[in-house]
């Protein structure tokens, strides 16, 4: 992930449901989080937008935002459930002038 030691994966189960974790330099960082369904083609890349500090990646249908200055997940398609909390995030992003 841009200007940190993060690595966000995404995965589906056998329902095609969509879940995500993190990677803190190569190690589990969070606990999984849940999504919902896969809505679109498999074997599609992540599509990844940066706003500031900001980045939103979307897979599936699916999106999770991240604060890469503040290493905290703000937001992710699944509104009914909390995403996990990132732990042992190191950025290197400073504040925007």
């Amino acid at each position: 992930m841009p200007g940190t030691n993060l690595t966000l994966f995404f995965e589906l189960d056998e329902k095609d449901m969509t879940y995500y974790h993190f990677l803190v330099d190569g190690s589990r960082a969070s606990d999984m989080g849940l999504l919902g369904p896969h809505f679109r083609e498999h074997g599609l890349p992540v599509e990844v937008s940066e706003n500031q500090d900001f980045a939103r990646f979307t897979w599936g249908g699916q999106y999770v935002v991240v604060d890469t200055r503040a290493c905290r997940v703000v937001e992710h398609s699944n509104s009914s459930r909390s995403p996990p909390v990132l732990e042992g995030c190191i950025s290197n992003r400073v504040p925007a002038a």
